[in-house]
């Protein structure tokens, strides 16, 4: 799955700050996550680290909340 350039907005709280677009990751289901805006209406969560070892790439997103 290959997620670049979006807008998301998340109005309850997200158990991780990258919304769980980075779940149920495997070798044979890669990851991309680049360039996007994930904004947290609510308390932003923590960012868990990418697991490296399931192919998973992330860069240039902002996570932000507004409080």
């Amino acid at each position: 799955m290959m997620i670049y350039h979006n807008t998301f907005v998340m109005a309850e709280h997200a158990r991780s700050a990258d919304m769980a677009l980075l779940g149920a990751t495997s070798a044979e289901r890669p990851r991309r996550l680049f360039n996007n805006i994930l904004f947290h209406l609510n308390k932003l969560s923590p960012l868990l680290s990418a697991m490296a070892q399931h192919d998973v790439r992330v860069e240039g997103n902002l996570y932000w909340q507004p409080a």
